[in-house]
């Protein structure tokens, strides 16, 4: 699996979209891609990933959140994993396009 990227120039604050191929050694997932991922200017020049998900707004009229891409509840799953994926993303964006702090 790789991740592809899609450079944002002259906005603001997306400096790229991103999106996981999946090749032929993937699998169930082979020839497939997953889309809606960002790499973004964050402050104090930290940067950081969103990923793909979905608005709605909650019974008591607040908006909220639907991740599609999410930890599963379970135990043996250490929190650490839960950003192993963005941190793939932000380690792949700083070799292709050099550390993400040197984009501010």
């Amino acid at each position: 699996m790789i991740v592809r990227f899609i450079p944002k120039e002259g906005r603001d604050k997306v400096l790229a979209d991103a999106v996981i191929e999946f090749h032929a050694t993937d699998g169930l997932l082979s020839g497939f891609e997953l889309n809606g991922f960002a790499v973004w200017r964050g402050k104090e020049g930290k940067p950081f990933v969103t990923s793909p998900s979905r608005s709605y707004t909650d019974k008591n009229g607040d908006k909220k959140y639907f991740d599609y891409l999410r930890l599963r509840t379970d135990p043996d799953i250490p929190e650490s994993q839960k950003w192993a994926v963005k941190n793939w993303i932000l380690a792949e964006y700083a070799k292709q396009y050099g550390s993400p702090e040197g984009a501010f």
